[in-house]
């Protein structure tokens, strides 16, 4: 049996949802370890990094020993210099797993790629019924709060808003001022709410229940053809619509695209009609049942177990 190392742990939902559950989903085909970012290069056959890029050093020594090194950024490379400013290190990878298809272009210039889905940690377990009231979900870094605040002042919403994100987040809330300074846009804040809307501290149990009672959601990525917006995973458009719930995002994402390559038009934000209505309710509760096994973690640790023979198929 192949032993492959997974890390490095971090206190992130991150590496909870990408590198502890697929770890644990991994335990069924290999020997499993988990590492920490302390220099040591564990005795594996294999090293899988989660979101932060390995460093150059420890990549190099991987190479040394006949290790093999995969790497999955999520979404850490905001920006192109970012991106090359770790070209080294990437260049030194056996795999890179790319969680958006947008940013395949970018990454096999220095590794060979290959897409793997988040799986659905956060997909409700029962598809909920239709809604003709209620409120409209939006969940988070409060750092993009403001893309969503910026959207409402230009197309307001007939029902309430819920926001959940992370309210303490000191650096995440200097980073929204200084975002809607720039869109010239208000950003205050209460204990329970920000800018008049209802807002409270993301956990997954609120994340839940949130999601378990809300008539819709939406999900706002930034304008101005930013890299890192652009470049985001689908996974919070995946959790809505693998859950039943009538999502809509902007049709410039790589959400709206990633869904529109597998026949699911998701709704514009600005097409209100459409997405607040009983059909459209209708068609995401029909795609949800064909969408949710592909994104179940029996079926995605099934992608990284192949993606992963593959790579130790190479001496």
């Amino acid at each position: 049996m192949h032993k492959i190392a997974v890390g490095p742990i971090l206190n992130q939902p991150s590496w909870r949802w990408v590198g502890f559950d697929v770890a644990r989903e991994l335990g069924k085909y290999y020997s499993i370890e988990l590492f920490r970012r302390d220099g040591i290069i564990p005795d594996v056959d294999l090293v899988f990094v989660v979101k932060h890029p390995p460093p150059t050093r420890f990549a190099r020594e991987l190479r040394a020993r006949g290790k093999k090194l995969v790497y999955a950024p999520i979404d850490y490379f905001s920006t192109t210099e970012r991106l090359c400013h770790h070209r080294e290190s990437l260049q030194l990878c056996d795999l890179i797993v790319s969680h958006c298809e947008r940013l395949n272009s970018y990454l096999d210039e220095y590794a060979k790629v290959q897409y793997i889905d988040h799986h659905g940690r956060s997909t409700l377990t029962d598809l909920p019924s239709y809604r003709e009231d209620g409120f409209v979900l939006w969940i988070g870094q409060i750092c993009y709060v403001p893309w969503l605040l910026f959207h409402l002042s230009k197309y307001p919403i007939p029902f309430a808003i819920k926001i959940l994100t992370g309210m303490r987040s000191e650096s995440g809330i200097s980073a929204a001022q200084k975002l809607a300074s720039k869109l010239k846009i208000e950003f205050s804040m209460s204990v329970n709410s920000i800018c008049g809307y209802s807002a409270s501290e993301w956990t997954e149990y609120r994340q839940y229940e949130l999601m378990s009672q809300c008539k819709a959601a939406i999900d706002i990525k930034g304008g101005g053809g930013e890299f890192g917006q652009q470049t985001k995973p689908a996974t919070k458009v995946q959790q809505f619509v693998s859950s039943g719930i009538p999502c809509a995002v902007n049709p410039d994402s790589y959400s709206a695209e990633y869904f529109l390559t597998r026949d699911f038009n998701v709704a514009s934000p600005d097409e209100q009609e459409r997405w607040f209505s009983r059909g459209y309710w209708e068609e995401t509760q029909e795609f949800a049942k064909v969408f949710r096994p592909f994104i179940s973690l029996p079926y995605i640790g099934k992608q990284y177990r192949s993606a992963f023979e593959h790579v130790l198929s190479f001496s």
